[in-house]
């Protein structure tokens, strides 16, 4: 069975390994990008389809994504955005909250071996442990 959808319902019941994105390139050719050969493990997995709910689904369907810690960064970037005169709705970009900070099986979705998504990540550096010292990732 094939489905085609923009809705964000049925990309969230649906399996991870499952999906592929087709969308035009800067030519105007169609390319299609699959989640199927995606290098996770499966707790990776497991947190990617458990992650992508209905609300959060819309990842799968944007132009772009920042990915952000917590709700704070949700409400702050669109306000940064606005002030600087950037529309984020009119350019498809999402603000995504990951609730936490493991971005690295986000980074493999939207990432060169899967959806292609350009995507930025915007955290304020929370170690880990204590005698870790703190790095940005931009």
């Amino acid at each position: 069975m094939v489905v085609t959808t923009h809705s964000p319902h049925i990309a969230a019941v649906s399996k991870l390994d499952s999906l592929i994105l087709l969308r035009q390139d800067i030519s105007g050719a169609t390319i299609a990008e699959t989640t199927s050969r995606l290098p996770l493990t499966e707790t990776e997995k497991e947190d990617l389809e458990r992650y992508l709910d209905v609300t959060r689904a819309e990842l799968l369907f944007c132009n772009a994504a920042i990915l952000v810690e917590g709700v704070s960064e949700v409400y702050l970037m669109p306000a940064i955005a606005q002030a600087l005169k950037f529309d984020l709705d009119a350019h498809g970009v999402i603000v995504a909250n990951i609730a936490g900070t493991d971005f690295g099986p986000y980074r493999k979705l939207l990432g060169t071996e899967g959806l292609r998504i350009p995507h930025a990540i915007i955290t304020d550096g929370d170690p880990t442990n204590r005698r870790q010292k703190t790095t940005f990732l931009l």
